[in-house]
């Protein structure tokens, strides 16, 4: 996971690995608590998310219809915390 902040604002560039490869048709799904999700398929490893606000976020990965893991995480003034 790579990250860069805008002002108050986050850019999120994840890569998917999988056996030290590009992991292939990786759905990423990024949900702010109380707010919207976005669902996106990293069909060659790696997504990016832009302006992203502060706030409590979930990310969740899957592939071929299988939950592969969770990520819980929050935004904020210094930066991004694990929950």
């Amino acid at each position: 996971m790579f990250v860069e902040r805008d002002n108050h604002k986050f850019c999120i560039q994840i890569k998917v690995h999988k056996d030290n490869e590009m992991a292939k048709n990786v759905r990423l799904t990024l949900t702010r608590h109380g707010a919207s999700t976005v669902s996106r398929l990293a069909s060659d490893g790696y997504e990016l998310f832009e302006g992203l606000p502060f706030g409590n976020y979930e990310l969740a990965l899957s592939q071929k219809l299988l939950e592969k893991g969770y990520y819980s995480f929050e935004i904020g003034e210094e930066g991004i915390n694990e929950k």
